[in-house]
């Protein structure tokens, strides 16, 4: 019990949504039309982007990019707004969640080194009100614009032009924000900031390219299926790993939103 309970809390919205999914089932029966409700391309181009983020950060890119722009910086206020506007930007194309998960170690080593808590604490605070703001703009900043994008069949411009003031004003409130709460204390130059080893550059390449490659199929140029099967392979073959970090619950937390909801359309 205290497993299914510890399971549960991990991740609520997964078996909530399974719970309602077979609940809906008893009032509309299993029938072929099941199959029509998993929007099958959303979930492709989501574990393509997954599993390419998950080689990234398996040979260090973030880590990489995070301490060239960092290194040189000592003001604890330049540091708080160059981290808060890296979440903001950067989960415009990972997702919020991974953004977190790569900045959020780095930014408490760097930010350890100003003994100052109550900034730390803010910085962190509007670290994640960022990755959640800044995803907004872009089909893939998150799973639900991913959906909706494909749902609707809008364009890339026409998304952008929607999102756009709204992720502008954001950014606007949270530098203000981070502005007016951290400090602008400088470094005691005893920094515990460790030196990040570069990616292997032709490996980086060509996680670029498989990168562009899902990018292309959500604007639809690519058809979904070659984009999955060659992203498959090449992830497979380079990295095996990297199918360790990709998130599988919400893959199957979207397929039991697929069937809720497409249950749901069929109920008088």
């Amino acid at each position: 019990m205290d497993k299914i309970l510890a399971a549960f809390k991990k991740d609520p919205v997964l078996y909530i949504s399974g719970i309602l999914a077979l609940l809906s089932s008893f009032i509309v029966r299993p029938d072929a039309e099941y199959i029509g409700y998993i929007n099958f391309r959303v979930l492709a181009i989501l574990l393509g982007l997954m599993l390419i983020v998950s080689a990234c950060v398996r040979i260090g890119t973030f880590d990489y990019m995070t301490y060239c722009l960092l290194r040189k910086i000592k003001g604890q206020r330049h540091i708080s707004i160059l981290l808060v506007s890296m979440s903001f930007f950067l989960a415009m194309l990972l997702t919020n969640d991974v953004t977190l998960v790569t900045l959020v170690p780095f930014a408490i080593m760097v930010l350890s080194s100003f003994k100052d808590s109550r900034s730390m604490m803010y910085t962190l605070i509007f670290m994640t009100v960022a990755t959640n703001l800044g995803s907004m703009l872009t089909p893939i900043g998150n799973p639900q614009n991913l959906y909706l994008y494909a749902n609707y069949n809008m364009n890339l411009g026409s998304f952008f032009k929607l999102m756009l003031p709204y992720s502008a004003f954001a950014l606007i409130l949270i530098a203000i924000g981070v502005f007016i709460m951290c400090k602008n204390k400088e470094s005691d130059g005893d920094s515990k900031m460790q030196k990040a080893q570069a990616p292997k550059l032709s490996r980086l390449l060509i996680y670029i390219g498989l990168f562009i490659l899902c990018v292309l199929a959500v604007a639809g140029y690519v058809n979904w299926i070659i984009m999955i099967a060659i992203v498959a392979v090449a992830i497979f073959i380079l990295d095996k790993g990297a199918y360790k970090g990709a998130d599988y619950a919400l893959l199957l937390t979207f397929v039991f939103f697929f069937v809720l909801t497409g249950n749901i359309g069929r109920i008088s």
